[in-house]
């Protein structure tokens, strides 16, 4: 009889914990919907395990900006060539990384994310050379600012008032068998008058 009784507070004890843990678990995910305006998730694809970053920014020696990403949630790297444009002709021509804009004229273009790099890879035959696309933020710096994402590749341009934005370059250029991580993106921009 004693044991019976034991038992079934075992039994009580184990319920409360799963149902005690399965609250926690609803409370943390709707903390978790309430702060997605302030949080961003990164996912390190190494260990497949989630780190959710804050949306704080990071003043670089050239005055762009660089948010934090990676599970551990540190800071991009600062562009190592000043984001400072050179003329060539008419273009003007800007080396940045993901998530650093470059400033002109009063509008910052930002790269965000690459959501396709199907370049055919060092030492490999492709039947097709691929393609490359990115998402990038145009925004306003004025009293009214306004916000815009466009796609762009390196076969098309994007215009934006009197610009027309065209990536000229992006690296690395994918490796058989390596993975490149979005910090590893640089990119080259050319801004023109049209």
């Amino acid at each position: 009889m004693f044991v019976g009784v034991v038992i079934l507070i075992v039994i009580a004890i184990s319920i409360y914990a799963s149902s005690k843990k399965a609250n926690e678990n609803k409370e943390a995910n709707q903390v978790s919907q309430a702060n997605q305006g302030s949080k961003t998730v990164s996912k390190d694809t190494s260990s497949g395990s989630k780190a959710v970053c804050t949306q704080d920014a990071k003043k670089c020696p050239d005055g762009s900006y660089v948010g934090r990403t990676g599970p551990k949630c540190e800071f991009s790297k600062c562009p190592e060539a000043p984001s400072v444009p050179t003329k060539s002709g008419e273009a003007k021509i800007f080396k940045t990384v993901l998530g650093n804009g470059f400033f002109l004229d009063g509008v910052t273009y930002t790269p965000l994310q690459v959501l396709e790099d199907s370049r055919c890879p060092v030492g490999v035959t492709c039947a097709w050379a691929g393609k490359v696309r990115v998402s990038l933020k145009i925004e306003t710096n004025t009293y009214q600012k306004v916000t815009q994402t466009s796609e762009i590749s390196l076969t098309n341009s994007v215009v934006y008032g009197n610009k027309k934005i065209t990536m000229l370059s992006m690296n690395p250029v994918p490796v058989q068998g390596k993975v490149t991580l979005p910090a590893e993106y640089s990119f080259e921009f050319s801004v023109v008058n049209k």
